[in-house]
């Protein structure tokens, strides 16, 4: 059970559940896998979008806009092109299920494990617990971390230590 890879864990920024996740399928995550992250891209370009027909820019384009949509629909014989604003690439729809927020409550507690308290002591060591991660459902260590793995920083070249303070 030593071979088993490590986790994190950590709580959904939407939802507030809590998360595990293993080295392979973590990315810097801050969203669950329940369609949080979707949600949340959906909300932010809808933000930004206010945010830019708000600007001059963003009136001037706004009103070009109509004004040639106006210009083509007076058109005879011309059909309404559909708008052409914020399309994107659809994804393939998955078989299993689809990506919707997650509805659970809010969790305002670290987690805590059910056992009893006044359990008897085993004088055998237990074998490690095993936590499955949340994305590809791969064994993970029970040992999680709380924080991103960080690599080691490399020190340039052109700055070298001496040996006298600065």
């Amino acid at each position: 059970m030593d071979d088993l890879d490590t986790a994190r864990r950590y709580h959904c920024a939407r939802c507030h559940r809590p998360v595990i996740i293993c080295r392979h399928c973590d990315r810097g995550n801050i969203y669950c896998f329940d369609g949080c992250a979707q949600a949340a891209e959906k909300e932010r370009c809808k933000r930004n979008a206010k945010r830019y027909r708000d600007t001059d820019k963003g009136r001037r384009s706004t009103a070009k806009r109509q004004r040639n949509k106006r210009l083509r629909e007076a058109m005879p014989g011309s059909d309404p092109e559909p708008s052409k604003q914020h399309q994107h690439t659809p994804k393939p729809a998955s078989a299993e299920s689809e990506a919707t927020p997650c509805d659970s409550p809010i969790v305002t507690h670290r987690g805590s494990v059910d056992e009893p308290r006044s359990a008897p002591l085993i004088s055998t060591p237990t074998p490690p617990r095993v936590v499955y991660c949340n994305g590809c459902q791969r064994a993970c260590n029970e040992a999680m971390r709380i924080d991103f793995l960080r690599t080691p920083r490399h020190h340039s070249q052109h700055r070298q230590y001496n040996g006298t303070p600065p």
